[in-house]
């Protein structure tokens, strides 16, 4: 019986043997996995990041349009920015004075709160933008890692782009640029981590996105032609009317279609 015992157990063991996977077989699995991970795993860490962005910039124009707000109110005492965009200098002091700020650099030159950034969003364009060596901007980094600049156009008085009493632009002061990572980590490119706002303070002070349908000049064009500064709705993978992959319109576009971005 023992040894019945013994050449039964003995049996089982080389079918369960028969059974394993050869070391030829593993090796194909493995490769097969490899070859699917290459396709897959990319394709969700860019929907990861482009959800990180929409976040940080959700939160960015939040932010933003209360510190205009603020500004607005404790300096001027109504909803009208006017008052502060006498100049650069006021009218930033007055904004950064709403954040919590850990590097203020104010329109000086070359102090590292503003990285250098690609006009184009895939970094294909020879042509960078430095506002940190620029002193038409004021600039500072946030908390929370942002870097913003500030630039002005008027008192509050341009007409910019749609001569329309109703537009949100039909008041506007300046030029809001975030730098949703900071001067320290990249992409740095415009429409991917640097997004651009116009200050605006029509009926109250906003953040109107850089691109949006009133950022269209003399109301020319439509959503299926785009406009002079309009982005062009049916140029699937652009942000500029030109059909370019500039960057500086990108904001628009990303809120008009709903917080998405498609655009690469």
């Amino acid at each position: 019986m023992f040894f019945k015992h013994i050449s039964k157990k003995s049996r089982g063991l080389k079918n369960k043997q028969h059974k394993a996977f050869t070391l030829a077989e593993v090796l194909v699995t493995l490769a097969v996995i490899g070859v699917v991970a290459a396709f897959v795993i990319p394709g969700l860490i860019q929907s990861y990041q482009k959800h990180v962005t929409i976040s940080k910039l959700k939160k960015a124009l939040s932010v933003g349009n209360s510190a205009l707000t603020m500004a607005a109110i404790k300096h001027c005492g109504t909803a009208d920015l006017s008052c502060i965009f006498t100049n650069l200098t006021t009218a930033g002091d007055a904004i950064a004075a709403q954040y919590n700020v850990v590097k203020n650099c104010r329109n000086n030159t070359g102090q590292g709160c503003f990285a250098v950034f690609n006009i184009n969003f895939d970094g294909s364009s020879e042509v960078n933008f430095d506002w940190d060596n620029d002193n038409d901007y004021y600039k500072f980094i946030t908390a929370d890692g942002m870097s913003i600049a500030i630039s002005r156009h008027s008192t509050c008085a341009s007409n910019y782009e749609v001569p329309n009493s109703n537009s949100p632009t039909s008041k506007t002061c300046g030029v809001f640029f975030i730098d949703l990572n900071g001067p320290n980590k990249g992409p740095n490119y415009d429409g991917k981590d640097v997004f651009r706002f116009f200050i605006t303070s029509n009926k109250a002070p906003v953040l109107y996105p850089r691109g949006g349908w009133h950022d269209n000049k003399n109301g020319a064009g439509n959503e299926a032609t785009g406009g002079d500064h309009y982005w062009k709705y049916n140029s699937a993978n652009r942000c500029s009317p030109s059909g370019s992959k500039g960057g500086n319109f990108c904001t628009g576009r990303i809120i008009e279609k709903g917080w998405t971005i498609d655009y690469y």
